[in-house]
């Protein structure tokens, strides 16, 4: 079965006359909620985008965000956020995107039922169920400045990162793709020319628990050129027996690396990162409840004939195979190999230039995955329902921004034009009951997609403690 769509060019000018484009605010009645308040102060770090800490006269912590293109205090931005830094994160244990989520008010995360690299992002009941590559998420993810379109490689472990934000509702003017729930903004940790610095660490646990990470800056020439690298290795043994053939299940490997390059020269920057993310893992299905109000509910007795006509169980009834599935999480018995193999390459390029009113900044990144998972659907030892599904996706993307102040500081301001494409393929094969019905049913959808905008944004402080902001974006897609 061959799936072909073309939704054709849609184009959009929108004037948003709310929270994310027209803003009055007085004070700190504007100021969004912050999940947790930093107490010590960290000192700034070096690169395109920063978040910084110190405490004032008042005893808070002024946290510095760059949620609106311009680095600006989260007391006073006018968008519900919560932001993370580095340090907190490592403070909290918080390892990856759903160990964030678990800590942040009205943000969700879970793992896709077909394929467990890749995320469910949910804001605010925004969400998209689906990680399809014919679908787009209801919440942008951007990653050093670069939207990364899907969720493949999204469970990679927190590496080496500078802050974490998490904006709430629909982004306006300045985030063009992908935002009606909200967008998740994360940036890593850039080179510094402040010192070389080594940082290591391993864990052991049960179940052959290992994880060991490693990170290095490096000033190669004073003022000129820094290297920074970051390394995780992790493994876990499988947790899982299978009954029928005893394998051990829920066995995963990952490995991940960061090199970012940082060139400065009076007031030009530049920054070219590379980063490689491989993961495996053979988590099993399981069926963990079959609901049923008795022998006779329709939708239970069809399972029942499946089960005892299709694949007869010597000595057993299907209610005591399902009870004994259902009693023990620790074993399961299916019959179908369940692996998940993902791989990712993202490459980043980030220029900008100091001026007298602001900076000017181009980003540009290309990110490839490759995934391939296969899944026993039905979670038995009986061949019910199999799936196996294979992911090769590539994406470009190019951003200009103009930011700063004008009108001696009472005007801040971004402008911006984006490109992006994205290509590729997600494919799947599926066979149920093949007993009763041996075709293979298959999937394929190809995608070709275009994006282009343009946007400006500013707020005119006008009086003191209230401000006056209006946007405008303008989008051409063709999918």
């Amino acid at each position: 079965m061959h799936t072909n769509r073309n939704v054709g060019t849609s184009r959009l000018v929108s004037a948003l006359l709310g929270a994310s484009a027209l803003t009055i605010g007085l004070g700190g009645l504007s100021a969004p909620l912050l999940a947790q308040t930093a107490t010590a102060a960290a000192a700034p770090v070096d690169g395109a985008q920063q978040v910084s800490e110190a405490t004032n006269d008042s005893g808070l912590a002024d946290i510095v965000v760059t949620a609106r293109k311009i680095a600006e205090n989260l007391q006073t931005v006018p968008i519900s956020i919560t932001v993370f830094t580095g340090d907190q994160l490592t403070e909290q244990n918080a390892m990856s995107i759903r160990d964030v989520a678990n800590f942040t008010p009205g943000f969700t995360a879970r793992q896709s039922p077909s394929n467990p690299t890749g995320f469910i992002l949910d804001i605010r009941g925004q969400i998209q169920t689906d990680i399809l590559a014919t679908l787009d998420p209801s919440v942008g993810t951007y990653v050093d400045g670069v939207n990364w379109a899907r969720a493949y490689g999204l469970n990679a472990d927190l590496l080496d990162i500078q802050n974490f934000q998490v904006l709430k509702g629909p982004q306006g003017t300045l985030f063009g793709r992908n935002t009606t729930g909200g967008a998740l903004v994360i940036t890593t940790n850039d080179p510094s020319m402040r010192g070389a610095t080594v940082d290591a660490s391993f864990t052991y646990g049960n179940y052959n628990t290992q994880i060991a990470t490693g990170v290095v800056n490096l000033p190669i020439i004073p003022d000129f050129l820094a290297i920074r690298g970051a390394l995780l290795y992790a493994h876990r043994d499988g947790i899982v027996t299978d009954n029928v053939a005893g394998t051990k299940y829920d066995e995963r490997d990952t490995l991940q690396g960061r090199v970012k390059a940082l060139f400065e020269v009076d007031d030009f920057h530049m920054i070219l990162s590379g980063e490689w993310f491989d993961y495996s893992s053979n988590g099993p299905s399981r069926i963990a409840q079959v609901y049923r109000t008795g022998p006779n509910n329709p939708p239970f007795a069809f399972t029942a004939r499946i089960y005892t006509q299709i694949f007869p169980i010597p000595g057993q009834t299907i209610d005591s195979y399902i009870a004994s599935t259902e009693a023990d999480f620790d074993t399961v018995a299916i019959n179908q190999p369940i692996s998940t193999d993902v791989t990712t390459q993202t490459y980043n390029a980030t220029l900008w230039y100091d001026t007298s009113f602001g900076q000017i900044k181009f980003i540009t990144g290309t990110r490839q995955v490759s995934s391939v998972a296969s899944v026993d659907l039905d979670g038995s030892q009986y061949k019910v329902h199999t799936t196996t599904g294979t992911q090769d996706l590539s994406q470009y993307s190019a951003e200009l921004q103009v930011t700063g102040r004008a009108f001696n500081d009472s005007v801040d301001f971004a402008l911006g034009a984006l490109y992006f494409t994205e290509s590729g393929f997600d494919s799947s094969t599926s066979i149920v009951v093949p007993n009763l019905n041996p075709n293979t049913s298959s999937f394929f959808g190809q995608i070709d997609n275009v994006s282009k905008g343009i946007y400006g944004q500013a707020t005119w402080r006008f009086w003191k403690g209230l401000a006056f902001t209006g946007g405008l974006r303008y989008s051409d897609e063709s999918k």
